[in-house]
Formats: C-alpha cells, sequence, structure tokens
C-alpha cells in the first residue's frame, strides 16, 4: 500500500514539474540576451577580423606616466619618422613627454614604437598627431606599414555602411561592419562627452555612429567602403542602452535626439584637415611644421611655429 501511495505521489509531482528534458529554447530576433553590456542591434557586432592589411594599420597606444591606453593608427611616413593618429585624451602633447613612456603595441603584445620628436595635439578634435621610432629590438617589419587615408568628405549618408577597426582586450584585431555600423546624423555638431563614467574634458564636433566599441577603443577609425577613414572614435555613452537594428533606423529617420545621447560619437575627419590649415594654428618646431606640411601636402608656410 505504501509503495502505490509513493509511485501515486512520485507520479504527481513529475505531472506538475515537469520532466528535464534537453529542449528547444525559442528566442524572439530582437530580444535583449543582457542588460547594461556594450550590446548595439541584433548581436554583439565587433567580430574578429582576419584583414591582414589592417594588422599593420591599427595598434594599441599607450601613455605610461598618465596610466591611459587606446588605439592608433598610422597615416604615413615623413623625414624618416612614422606618422600616426590617436585621440588626444590618450596622449596630449602638453600632458605626456615624447619618449619611451608613449608607446605602441601590436597584436602579439610587442612594443614596436615609441615616441620620437613629436605629439602634436589638436584642441578642437580631440586628436593627436604622433612621430614615432620603431623600437631596435623589436622583429616588426616597417615595410609591412601599411597607411590610412584621411576623408576630406564633408558631406555624410546615414545608409552608407562603415566599418569601425580596432583592437581588443587580447589585442585581437575586431571589427563592426554591422548593418548599425553607420552615421545616425548626416550633420556634426559640437557635443561634449556623454560617457559619465570616464569623461573627457573637451566640445568636439562630432557625429553620431552606430558602430560598436567599447572602454579603451577611443581612437580607432571608421571606415568606408573604399577604406578611407570617415571619422575617429573619441567617446560612447557606458552603459548603453539596448536598441535594436530597427529601432536604430526608426530614430536616425525620424532624428531622434537620442542618437546623440545613446550611441557612440566620432570626429569627422576632414575636421583634422580644417585645424592643421587654420590661419592662427600653430607648430612647436620648424620640424614638426615641415613633417605634417609634407604630409598634409598644403601651403602652410604661412601657419606659426611656436
Amino acid at each position: 500500500m505504501k509503495i502505490k501511495v509513493f509511485l501515486l505521489l512520485l507520479s504527481f509531482l513529475l505531472a506538475s514539474c515537469g520532466v528535464h528534458k534537453s529542449k528547444e529554447v525559442t528566442i524572439e530576433p530582437d530580444a535583449p540576451t543582457q542588460t547594461n553590456d556594450y550590446q548595439i542591434g541584433d548581436e554583439w557586432s565587433l567580430k574578429l577580423d582576419g584583414q591582414s592589411d589592417l594588422e599593420n594599420s591599427v595598434f594599441r597606444i599607450q601613455s605610461l606616466d598618465n596610466n591611459k591606453e587606446g588605439v592608433a593608427f598610422f597615416i604615413g611616413k615623413a623625414q624618416e619618422t612614422y606618422l600616426f593618429i590617436t585621440n588626444s585624451h590618450i596622449v596630449d602633447q602638453y600632458i605626456d613627454l615624447c619618449n619611451s613612456n608613449v608607446l605602441m603595441k601590436n597584436q602579439s603584445s610587442e612594443i614596436v614604437f615609441t615616441c620620437d620628436k613629436f605629439i602634436h595635439t589638436l584642441r578642437q578634435s580631440d586628436i593627436s598627431i604622433i612621430s614615432m621610432k620603431k623600437v631596435e629590438a623589436s622583429n616588426f617589419n616597417t615595410d609591412l606599414l601599411v597607411p590610412l587615408v584621411l576623408s576630406k568628405q564633408r558631406s555624410f549618408d546615414t545608409s552608407e555602411y562603415l566599418k569601425l577597426t580596432t583592437l581588443d582586450t587580447d589585442l585581437n584585431l575586431v571589427s563592426d561592419s554591422s548593418r548599425d555600423c553607420r552615421f545616425l546624423s548626416n550633420t556634426p555638431q559640437i557635443m561634449t562627452d556623454i560617457d559619465l563614467l570616464n569623461p573627457v574634458n573637451g566640445n568636439y564636433l562630432s557625429l553620431p555612429v552606430g558602430c560598436e566599441a567599447a572602454h579603451g577603443q577611443s581612437g580607432s577609425p571608421i571606415l568606408s567602403s573604399s577604406g578611407e577613414v570617415k571619422a575617429v572614435l573619441w567617446t560612447g555613452k557606458s552603459p548603453k542602452t539596448f536598441f535594436t537594428s530597427n529601432e536604430i533606423l526608426d530614430m536616425t529617420n525620424s532624428n531622434d535626439n537620442r542618437v546623440w545621447t545613446e550611441f557612440n560619437l566620432a570626429v569627422p575627419s576632414y575636421i583634422i584637415y580644417d585645424e592643421i590649415l587654420e590661419e592662427n594654428h600653430w607648430f612647436e618646431t620648424d620640424f614638426e611644421k615641415e613633417v605634417l606640411q609634407n604630409f598634409f601636402q598644403e601651403d602652410i608656410e604661412s601657419l606659426n611655429v611656436g
């Protein structure tokens, strides 16, 4: 009798709780799988990038004195010095000394460059142009360096697909070329930092972008389909709110102000030229002026040397 009661009770429990079998779980396509991550759109969109040429264009840059790091990209060689662009809130000529404390690592975590002769900071755009020299002990072949070209384009298409290229915490080359990675407005405006965790003190002409990025990826290039640098990433809200790709598209089409407060901000590349060539711009040394004049291939003889 006790056995029958036990079996009856067991069958009742199994019926009410369900049997633990593996079963397929359906998730709505637009449902967020996490909260308070750096996710934009339908999925985490930074993925390993197999383009070997970009491995020789994008590097990790560090300022050891100020315990800051970000991303820098190669723009060319002039006067036997290698020029890189990063954010001035990562490396700033008025704070950081141009010496071995400013260094650059490749994807193998090898120190391959140190600061050579100058750091040239552009105050209106959160940009620093840095001359670097190869570390003698490094096996890195500088002949492999691939320069990225800065776009002078002043018009922006919110339907154009872009590609953000950066480095993850393990120094793997990763990129976002998802349908969310594009400009979310076609008109730049002056913006203050929207990152409340690590704010940058400055106001910069910016465009909102749907490209994915996280802390430590400031200075990453945002490329057009032709490979030109259309903008340089400088900040983003942290942590980000989750939005689906369709919601991002709707906000862009309706000029929703949230595209300026919830996503990443980037400085359009053309203002780097504008700031270098403005009348009252000045350089620390004649050498610095000569190198940048050769690189930008513009007549800047009338500009000041400090």
